[in-house]
Formats: C-alpha cells, structure tokens, sequence
C-alpha cells in the first residue's frame, strides 16, 4: 500500500497564503514564466520580477544551474536528483580543463553543429534539463513541436548540446 493511501487526500494544510519575500531565499537561476491564457511566455533572472507575475495570475518554473544545484544538494548530505530523461545526468561528472562537465559520448555541442531543419533530437541546456527538440533552421532555436502556430509552441532554451533520437524498436517477425 502506498505511504498515506489510508488517510484523506484533502486533508487541510497549514500552509500559509501568502510567504513575505524576506522568509525566503531565491535560489534560482531562470524564472520561466507563462500566462494565465497560456498565449504569452516570459523570462527572468530576477526573483521579484518574478514574484510580481506570480500574483498576476502567471505561472512559473524555476531553473537552477545543474552544477550549483548538485552541490547543494551534497552540502545537505543528500544525493542529487535523479533524472529519468537523462540517466547520464545522475552522477555528478568530473571536471575537465575548468569547470565543463564531461559530456558522454553521443552528444554533440551547438558550437560544433547543429541538427538538420525539423529534425527531432534529444537536447540538453545549461541548467541540465533534457528535452525532446525539433530544430528550427530559420530561427536557429529548439522548440517542443513544429508546424503550429507560434503561440502553441514552447522554446527550449539554452540548449548547449543535442544528440539525435535512437531508432524506433522494430517489430519482431
């Protein structure tokens, strides 16, 4: 049985309304911002900024820089986030020269080479979010799907590498 299955599931929570911006400390990198409609997207670095959108009525998602997030993670003695998009990502990579994450084998970074006009990839961005892509040669940027209006499209941003999908299993004859 589930952990709380035997218990109500709307249980009222002691959760306050509204949190004074001074009891919290942002840890964000990126706010992604959507609107109420859905029609309009936003971004911001600034945790007020993004605050102000919040109690318009917006939605937001908070990224944070996959390196700065790990070590935060460790600092609390607990393990990173495991990803089931990208297995790879569940360990914490060593250093090259610097401090560039060592990227497994497959993945090929946007200063090298982009993928084919509308050719779906797996993509990877800065903060270590995966995505399945289309690339857009026009724009030169990554969005969720093609051939719709630009409104019903969502931007995949900061992609540093791609790689391309795996064939689809075959049938067995």
């Amino acid at each position: 049985m589930l952990q709380g299955a035997d218990r109500p599931q709307n249980e009222p929570q002691n959760i306050p309304e509204n949190i004074p911006a001074t009891q919290f400390k942002p840890v964000a990198d990126l706010y992604g911002l959507t609107s109420p409609t859905g029609g309009e997207a936003s971004f911001t670095f600034d945790a007020v900024e993004a605050r102000d959108f919040i109690d318009g009525g917006w939605s937001c998602q908070e990224y944070v820089e996959l390196g700065r997030f790990q070590e935060a993670m460790l600092q609390n003695g607990n393990s990173p986030a495991q990803s089931d998009c990208c297995p790879e990502q569940n360990y914490i990579a060593p250093a090259q020269d610097g401090d560039s994450p060592v990227i497994p084998d497959g993945w090929v970074a946007c200063s090298e080479r982009m993928p084919e006009d509308e050719q779906e990839v797996l993509t990877r961005n800065k903060m270590g979010h995966c995505f399945v892509s289309f690339f857009d040669e026009h724009s030169g940027l990554f969005f969720d799907r093609i051939n719709v209006a630009a409104a019903c499209c969502v931007e995949h941003i900061l992609v540093t590498h791609w790689m391309p999908l795996p064939a689809a299993p075959q049938q067995e004859a």
